[in-house]
């Protein structure tokens, strides 16, 4: 509970909106009880008192009825359209195991993870949509991971413009025509070479990736000359 009072504070829930006790109650509460396998759990937000504040920051007390209902632990875990990888693989990149409880922040980010292991072998399209069934009886979920991986993508063209002739070596050296895209490269680039590099730096800001779907591929424009005004 301390932890979802906790998330909700960072929120900065607007106090004068009439939703947010509802919102507190659903993001934060059910959340909470979700992560720990009470998939049915209801929340409903009763009594809100003022306890007073500042015109930074008010303090309320909530009262809020749950219905936790059934605890669950995961049953069957299967992949759907599985292609490049095995299922094997890609149980491996879940981080939960069957006969655990049933965790929605963990398959949430077993689905982060998965769209990562895909991206880095070039399906940056990738998807994957949970589909569950639930027994009651035995208090189970079976869980279906319905993947659409898309086109695979090789880099077509790189483009680079603003940054010295030893930094654009070493990116050009990372990313070449021909070879499978995959987005980290760029992000460990920009980390590893962070001291060299404009501070604050946001990808939407210096990159252009262009695909063309039908054919695979991706040309890639950068340009470091708008960030320079970050420059340490």
């Amino acid at each position: 509970m301390n932890a979802a009072i906790a998330e909700a504070n960072d929120a900065e829930l607007d106090a004068t909106s009439e939703t947010w006790a509802n919102q507190f109650a659903e993001a934060g509460i059910r959340a909470a009880w979700q992560d720990r396998g009470y998939f049915k759990v209801t929340v409903k937000p009763g009594e809100v008192e003022s306890l007073g504040g500042d015109s930074h920051e008010q303090h309320f007390r909530v009262i809020v009825h749950i219905d936790e209902g059934l605890q669950y632990h995961l049953g069957d875990l299967t992949f759907a359209d599985a292609k490049a990888f095995s299922p094997g693989e890609l149980r491996d990149v879940i981080p939960l195991r069957e006969g655990e409880i049933f965790d929605i922040s963990k398959i949430r980010g077993g689905i982060e993870a998965l769209t990562k292991t895909y991206a880095a072998i070039g399906f940056i399209d990738f998807t994957a949509v949970p589909r569950t069934e639930i027994d009651d009886k035995l208090q189970r979920i079976s869980l279906t991971l319905e993947l659409d991986e898309q086109k695979q993508y090789r880099i077509e063209d790189v483009n680079v413009i603003g940054l010295d002739q030893t930094l654009e070596g070493v990116l050009r050296s990372q990313l070449v025509p021909g070879e499978v895209f995959n987005p980290a490269v760029i992000d460990d680039f920009v980390k590893q070479n962070r001291s060299s590099l404009p501070v604050n730096l946001r990808q939407e800001d210096y990159l252009q990736a262009k695909r063309d779907t039908r054919l695979g591929i991706v040309d890639l424009s950068f340009d470091f000359r708008g960030c320079r005004e970050t420059t340490r």
